[in-house]
């Protein structure tokens, strides 16, 4: 055979063995095209010329559905523009590497919504590019990330309607989040907090090391503490804390949710006030007190005052009932008074007796009111001692008897004299008219006058004594008649002349000019003061 033929001979058999050679690569990498669970399709012009089962399982098409179709309508509408975008000038984006891998969605044959993450390269397809694609279905994967983002923006609604405080820190104790609380209460920005350091904001007991506590943390163990927090202008507020391991964005971090307790505080601190009032109050020694239990009214607590009145020992008080130390003499009296404490909550000041352990009678002033001591109902009691009181008091109702049987004795003796002594003063008045009458001489004129003007003053004088009981009754009435306060004064001068001159006195009366001759009074209450 000549040379020449058995060198063509020589190139055909090669050749045979590279197409053989081509063909086995070809049914090797379509083998492992159908056999992989990943997706692989090849897009040319936007239209499938290749893909694998998987692709088919993933879209819900058959390989021919897909040929007859535009690639670029099974995409999603909101990514259209990027595939667009990556296919322009026979994939010109991809060929300079700038994208390689990216994703996008698509919609199966059913409607529903597929997430691919795609890896793809320029080929040549029939001497043509084409895109190949390999990728890979994430849509649980990206229905989780979409769960936890929906997740976490919920918790951060949540967490920013809280009026506690919410810090989240990273595992060196470093604040990567607040709730709205920290910035509106403490006055910072949310910026002047990014990777603040926890310690700052706290000042703690000098037995607390926040940097420990935050290292038990992120082993996994909760930690809870009192401190103060910070604000930006070094206010101190009382926090109670609890701290735990949590996760924020797929990471774990260290959860702080700290609680204001000023108004905690202020409340304990008004109670315990408060409670040292009532402490004060019920050990005083002025009143008895007690505190028993509204259900069976045995005493729970008793003051000083109350064991010194009735002279039992605390222990024979305590735990017994009024019925089973005896103290109340009328027991019916006390039920009626404990139902009208159940029904109005209260009583004020009802006056009952008790026997003390000498057998002493007491009188006292019964109050008692509801009350609450660590949740349980309650009656607390306050007697008065009023023994003393009542005693004087009696005393002073005896003596105003007495006193009101003296007066009325004294009215009686006074109303009898005056009448004694009234009838010979008419006699003395009778006669003294009838010597008038007999034409006296000039001076046994004047003398009679006289005499008779001090024997009427006397009898008005005796009638006063009668209207005694009439002013101690505040019923005197003043008589209004014409009188003339020249002549009264004469008269009673008159009266007093011979008196007068026995001392060696000269009585004179002088009435001024400017005064009227005539006046309105009561001429008898008149010469009772002149006199």
């Amino acid at each position: 055979m000549p040379e020449s033929k058995q060198n063509q001979v020589e190139e055909i058999r090669k050749l045979k063995a590279e197409v053989e050679a081509v063909k086995s690569e070809l049914k090797l990498l379509k083998d492992i095209a159908e056999s992989s669970e990943g997706c692989i399709y090849i897009v040319q012009d936007f239209k499938i010329v290749f893909n694998n089962p998987s692709f088919c399982n993933l879209t819900g098409y058959t390989s021919d559905e897909l040929k007859a179709i535009n690639f670029i309508d099974i995409v999603h509408q909101n990514d259209k523009k990027l595939i667009k975008l990556l296919f322009l000038g026979n994939f010109y984006e991809i060929r300079q590497k700038q994208s390689s891998s990216y994703t996008f969605r698509i919609l199966t044959k059913n409607g529903s919504l597929k997430w691919l993450k795609s890896h793809v390269s320029v080929i040549v397809w029939d001497k043509k590019p084409a895109l190949l694609d390999s990728c890979f279905d994430i849509t649980l994967q990206k229905d989780t990330e979409s769960k936890l983002i929906e997740e976490e923006q919920n918790f951060r609604l949540l967490v920013n309607t809280f009026d506690d405080f919410v810090f989240i820190l990273n595992n060196r104790g470093n604040i990567i989040q607040t709730n709205q609380s920290v910035i509106d209460l403490l006055g910072y920005r949310e910026h002047e907090l990014l990777l603040k350091s926890y310690e700052e904001m706290i000042v703690t007991a000098p037995e607390f090391n926040i940097k420990e506590i935050i290292e038990s943390v992120n082993r996994n163990r909760k930690e809870s503490f009192s401190s103060f927090l910070l604000t930006k202008k070094q206010v101190k507020i009382p926090i109670e804390t609890r701290m735990f391991k949590g996760v924020w964005s797929g990471k774990a971090v260290i959860l702080v949710i700290s609680q204001d307790i000023s108004k905690k505080i202020k409340a304990e601190r008004t109670i315990k006030i408060s409670e040292e009032k009532f402490s004060k109050a019920f050990n005083t020694k002025a009143v008895m007190m007690a505190i028993t239990a509204f259900d069976n009214g045995k005493y729970i607590d008793v003051n000083e005052a109350f064991i010194q009145t009735i002279g039992l020992n605390r222990e024979k008080v305590i735990g017994h009932t009024s019925k089973e130390i005896g103290i109340f003499l009328n027991l019916s009296i006390i039920d009626k008074l404990i139902d009208q404490i159940i029904e109005k909550g209260k009583l004020s000041e009802q006056e009952l007796k008790i026997k003390n352990i000498k057998g002493d009678i007491l009188t006292c002033l019964f109050s008692a009111e509801e009350i609450f001591i660590q949740g349980q109902k309650c009656v607390l009691i306050v007697m008065s001692d009023i023994t003393q009181r009542k005693r004087v008091e009696e005393e002073l109702i005896q003596a105003k008897t007495l006193a009101e049987e003296a007066s009325k004795a004294k009215e009686q003796f006074l109303s009898t004299m005056s009448h004694e002594i009234r009838t010979p003063m008419n006699a003395v008045i009778g006669m003294t008219n009838l010597l008038l009458q007999e034409n006296p001489k000039q001076d046994q004129l004047q003398n009679l006058s006289a005499l008779k003007f001090s024997a009427e003053s006397l009898l008005a004088l005796l009638n006063d004594i009668l209207d005694f009981s009439k002013i101690e009754a505040g019923k005197i009435q003043l008589v209004k008649e014409v009188i003339n306060l020249k002549q009264i004064a004469e008269g009673l001068r008159s009266s007093f002349d011979l008196i007068a001159k026995n001392k060696g006195i000269v009585l004179v009366s002088e009435i001024d000019d400017h005064i009227p001759s005539n006046l309105i009074g009561d001429p008898i209450r008149i010469n009772q003061v002149l006199t």
